[in-house]
């Protein structure tokens, strides 16, 4: 495609028809975050008077993640590479999405460079000894308690903590 088959199409209505086409797709919380990530972006087209995704290079979206990344515009602040990349993944998505309407150049998704993150996870294992101590105690002096089950599915169920939090009682037989 070449730019001369372009259709102009403004930031704020790009993403407007990105959030509406995702409706049914997204639960609330997972809209209303990328809603959120991608007004950040609105704002800073707004800020670099960029009102034309059309006119979107490489360079911009460079100029993007570093204003993202130092909490340039108004009511942002510095934030660490695990919200930037998070911020740039819902970015790369919503390019993807104009990409298909022609609204930005195929392939303007792959410019944006996403951040290396450390997660802070930790290595560390708890002996398993220790682990069924702990689960036998629980056994006895608070069975079926909320710490009991969390303990237990974090044991044997090999889950972190947002795994068990996802959980519905339809996950279970």
């Amino acid at each position: 495609m070449s730019d001369d088959d372009l259709k102009p199409m403004s930031p704020e209505e790009g993403v407007e028809m990105y959030i509406n086409s995702r409706r049914d797709e997204l639960g609330t919380e997972t809209r209303r975050k990328q809603e959120t990530r991608l007004q950040a972006f609105v704002q800073w087209c707004d800020e670099h008077d960029l009102d034309n995704l059309n006119d979107l290079s490489g360079r911009d979206i460079q100029r993007y993640r570093q204003w993202r990344k130092n909490g340039d515009g108004d009511g942002y602040g510095e934030i660490k590479n695990v919200t930037l990349r998070a911020n740039l993944s819902t970015l790369r998505v919503f390019l993807e999405y104009c990409a298909n309407i022609d609204a930005v150049e195929k392939g303007m998704r792959e410019r944006v460079m996403l951040p290396e993150v450390d997660d802070g996870a930790k290595d560390t294992k708890i002996p398993e000894s220790r682990v069924r101590d702990i689960l036998d105690k629980l056994e006895r002096f608070e069975y079926a308690s909320r710490r009991h089950v969390i303990v237990a599915l974090m044991w044997h169920g090999a889950l972190r903590i947002g795994s068990i939090r996802a959980l519905d009682v339809d996950d279970f037989d």
